[in-house]
């Protein structure tokens, strides 16, 4: 593992354990102690960070090849970005880091039973949602047909213990979408004239939401089309913004069969994702907006788990082990923009990166 392409950056700041290196050019590179048990001493937050970040893109140029070994350091924001000299595809994805290492919470993380949670900040300015189809999270994570989502994975949060709800496909769009799977037990043309929607919950709040989808995307993959609050909420996705400030507070993506996994390859789906969103995850990150990849359903087995990771602004790169569900998604929507949660969202997880500290008041 070549470490040698990574700098430290300066960070006082101690944690609360300790840590120790045996080999002698590490402990030269990366100034860590020298072993025994009478000179441990607390390693800065800032090295030890840095060091997990190198490991991490080690680790993950085995998944995607060695274009990822020619990540540098950012300096504005103490991680990585990858070098402008790259060919590699990731390259257009070129934005450092989020945070300053990874972070992780298990089980429900910062959400007790009975408690409101309380968004950390002001509502995001954008955020845009993708759902892609169909593939487990260990058809994903580490496999260098996905090489983009990878890097987005290695960037952002990925959260490990995320599961969708049912098979098939369209009871997860609408539990993502409205707090319910509305009994639906197959794909079919539905339709909810009177039922309530985060798209609806947007506008009524003053904020706008808009269903981007493909020309041929399946009517079942584009959930806004079955609600009577949302059903002229969708454009084409050939509409969505270059400028993207002019995006509304909250987009879904709906990719055509060819471009979800759905019909097309692992890779196919990679590539549509790096051409059409790799600009905008860039910018979310200076652009207090963030970027959400996630599966309606894995390849259809019982535990269901799905990749699911958020890139961009506020948002640490690690990974999370919250056990979290599509109710769980759409809570977190619910709380940064403080609107009331629909249907089962109320009881699921909100992404503990969305809270703030103390983040539930009886």
């Amino acid at each position: 593992m070549n470490l040698s392409m990574f700098e430290m950056h300066p960070d006082a700041a101690p944690i609360d354990f300790r840590c120790f290196a045996t080999s002698k050019t590490l402990r030269t590179k990366y100034a860590l102690p020298t072993p025994g048990l009478a000179s441990i001493e607390p390693v800065p937050r800032g090295r030890l960070m840095n060091l997990l970040d190198a490991t991490m893109v080690a680790i993950s140029t085995l998944w995607a090849g060695p274009d990822l070994a020619t990540a540098q350091p950012s300096k504005e924001r103490g991680g990585l970005h990858q070098s402008e000299s790259s060919s590699s595809p990731l390259h257009a994805f070129s934005g450092p880091f989020a945070a300053n290492g990874a972070e992780s919470s298990g089980g429900d993380g910062l959400n007790p039973a009975g408690c409101t949670p309380q968004r950390n900040s002001a509502p995001p300015a954008h955020i845009v949602v993708v759902v892609e189809e169909n593939r487990g999270f260990l058809q994903i994570i580490g496999n260098p047909n996905a090489a983009y989502i990878n890097s987005l994975a290695a960037t952002g949060m990925l959260f490990t213990e995320y599961h969708a709800l049912a098979h098939p496909s369209q009871p997860n769009y609408f539990a993502l979408f409205s707090g319910s799977t509305q009994g639906a037990t197959g794909d079919g043309d539905y339709f909810f004239p009177d039922t309530p929607t985060l798209a609806g919950e947007l506008r009524h709040a003053g904020y706008s939401f808009v269903g981007y989808a493909e020309s041929s995307a399946e009517r079942d993959h584009s959930p806004w089309l079955s609600f009577g609050d949302s059903q002229r909420a969708g454009q084409p996705f050939s509409r969505f913004p270059t400028d993207y400030n002019e995006l509304p507070a909250v987009a879904f993506i709906s990719p055509d069969a060819q471009h979800n996994m759905h019909d097309g390859t692992i890779a196919q789906a990679d590539r549509w994702l790096n051409a059409n969103l790799s600009a905008f995850a860039h910018w979310a990150m200076g652009h207090d907006s963030m970027l959400v990849v996630t599966f309606d359903e894995d390849q259809g087995t019982r535990d269901n788990r799905v990749a699911t990771l958020v890139v961009g602004a506020r948002i640490p790169s690690g990974r999370s082990t919250q056990r979290l569900d599509h109710y769980s998604l759409l809570h977190t929507i619910e709380v940064l923009y403080g609107l009331p949660p629909l249907g089962a969202s109320a009881a699921a997880p909100v992404m503990d990166f969305a809270l703030t500290p103390s983040p539930c008041t009886k």
